[in-house]
């Protein structure tokens, strides 16, 4: 009985190359409150030795999301008067039913940057259409396939194409309010069903470090790459380019404040220490509780750090 319990934390922190075991790891913060509980049943029943294992397990499961998530950052630093970038990152696929409620939904978000990716020919048609005149710059590269993508911004952007095997990724550069040379990657990889998959996501997150790595700007890249935050493929691509992690939580939590249990976090806005993340939730409809995600992002004031307290705390002098 040990050994399972001490396998099943283990398993989720140096997890092999098995699926089913792969899959279970992406529900980490779940099985972490799994060993909550179960310390607690076993205290009750004072079973000592399994309420130590457990806790330990859920412990050490805690020590490793939150040091392959949001690292150092507990919460989102405060918004001052510096320059600022907002993003927002859709899939087709959760959207809303109601096309008009949809479009809709995206005519009246705030953001400076709009990514969609799963895009058919019809709804760029749509979106073409309908948000032209709220997001005049657009690249739009729809397919029959699920990795067709989308760009749309409020401002003037020069963009670059890049493939990896045949799937679109969009870098681009823009001038958002005085923020000068910030860049963005929307990427869109293949759903992680196999081991192939897998293998398949690892070779596209290496491209986009090869499209990365030499920018010396602001950088923000986002898309649904069907991975958890603490996957071992995430951890490395972050790494690679130097990117943080917008969501400070284990899971998706939105505007509203109320978190999704249920809900595996596998759509990510990453950004460079050139910005500070100043908010980030998930965006939900009447129907579809995770339509995308957004962020908005601070440029960092000379001398300053993303480990800087009063950057947190303002109260606290830097």
């Amino acid at each position: 009985m040990l050994v399972l319990i001490l396998l099943l934390g283990i398993f989720c922190i140096y997890t092999p190359e098995v699926l089913p075991v792969r899959w279970g790891a992406n529900h980490a913060p779940q099985i972490m409150f799994f060993y909550f509980g179960l310390g607690l049943l076993f205290f009750a029943l004072k079973k000592y030795k399994y309420t130590f294992v457990s806790f330990a397990c859920c412990a050490a499961l805690c020590v490793f999301l939150k040091e392959n998530t949001h690292g150092q950052q507990m919460q989102y630093a405060a918004p001052t008067n510096q320059p600022e970038v907002k993003v927002a990152h859709f899939y087709v696929n959760n959207f809303e039913p109601d096309i008009d409620y949809t479009l809709d939904y995206l005519l009246n978000l705030d953001v400076d940057v709009l990514s969609i990716q799963g895009l058919d020919p019809e709804f760029s048609f749509l979106l073409e259409e309908y948000l032209s005149e709220a997001y005049p710059h657009q690249v739009l590269l729809p397919s029959l396939s699920f990795d067709g993508i989308a760009v749309l911004s409020k401002h003037h952007f020069v963009a670059d194409t890049f493939y990896h095997e045949m799937m679109p990724n969009i870098l681009g550069e823009v001038n958002v309010q005085g923020v000068e040379k910030f860049y963005f990657v929307a990427s869109h990889t293949v759903p992680t069903l196999t081991t192939v998959d897998y293998e398949r996501t690892q070779a596209h997150l290496n491209t986009i470090v090869s499209n990365c790595s030499n920018l010396d700007a602001p950088l923000v890249t986002f898309g649904d790459y069907h991975l958890v935050s603490w996957s071992p493929e995430i951890q490395l691509f972050r790494q690679s380019v130097d990117l943080n992690d917008s969501r400070i939580g284990f899971m998706p939590s939105f505007i509203d404040g109320k978190v999704n249990f249920w809900d595996v976090p596998q759509d990510h806005i990453f950004y460079s220490s050139h910005f500070k993340c100043t908010s980030f939730s998930v965006l939900s409809g009447d129907s579809s509780p995770h339509m995308g995600i957004t962020g908005t992002f601070e440029l960092l004031e000379e001398g300053q750090t993303l480990t800087d307290a009063s950057l947190y705390h303002p109260n606290v002098a830097q």
